[in-house]
């Protein structure tokens, strides 16, 4: 399986209902490791893009020029307990508690 069919086969969906993996079908995915020339493709941008650098860097914690699934999911965490406390901040601002 290809890099970047596993990236896709973690979020398998048919007609609107989501597939469970089996077994070696979940190793694939959490073994999946990519470049980021298909890092990019996976996120239809270039590879040269500012963006996808920036975001690359950010998430090859090793620097060994590929970014894990571990590593990936690393900074889908701490972007969603940012966003959690971003959207608390919020609350707590619009409530004048200071």
């Amino acid at each position: 399986m290809s890099s970047v069919s596993c990236v896709f086969q973690a979020f398998r969906i048919s007609d609107g209902y989501s597939e469970n993996l089996d077994a070696e079908e979940t190793d694939a995915v959490t073994s999946c490791e990519l470049t980021i020339y298909e890092f990019a493709d996976v996120l239809s941008m270039k590879p040269n893009s500012v963006f996808i650098k920036n975001m690359f860097d950010l998430i090859d914690k090793d620097r060994n020029g590929l970014v894990s699934f571990r590593e990936f999911l690393d900074v889908i965490v701490i972007f969603a307990k940012g966003i959690v406390v971003l959207l608390l901040m919020r609350r707590i601002d619009s409530l004048n508690c200071f």
